[in-house]
């Protein structure tokens, strides 16, 4: 990975949307890869960084690029509770479905995280859950 790449990567997790701009602005590919194959979008949506996980999407990130655990931005976004990258993510149509190298859905980890107030939000979104499902009659 080059200099560029990761300097961009850590901008975006950092949420430091003039300098993703510029590297965006600069021609840089928005669904570069670390080493655990994940992308800005995947850092910023875990961080919360809603206006750079925004300035990414409409640059062309692929909402729904995996990590090596086969995890989402969606995914993180929803165990790290940052309810509005949710929200959003949810708005642009990703795959709330998607399935991680355990076969958990992303509802499925905030059921077994005990985050209720997370799955609810995931519910009414219109997410399901792979291994949990008994657990949503608790909602």
């Amino acid at each position: 990975m080059e200099k560029d790449q990761k300097t961009f990567i850590r901008a975006a997790g950092m949420g430091d949307v003039e300098k993703v701009g510029l590297y965006l602005n600069k021609g840089i590919n928005p669904n570069v890869q670390d080493q655990y194959q994940a992308t800005a979008l995947l850092y910023a949506s875990r961080r919360g960084r809603i206006e750079v996980v925004k300035l990414l999407i409409e640059n062309g990130a692929d909402i729904n690029l995996a990590d090596d655990r086969k995890r989402t931005p969606y995914f993180h976004a929803v165990t790290f509770l940052r309810y509005d990258v949710v929200k959003y993510l949810a708005d642009k149509k990703c795959n709330m479905d998607a399935l991680d190298i355990y076969d958990w859905t992303a509802l499925d980890a905030a059921l077994m995280g005990h985050q209720l107030k997370m799955a609810a939000l995931l519910k009414e979104l219109g997410a399901s859950a792979n291994k949990y499902q008994s657990k949503l009659t608790t909602l």
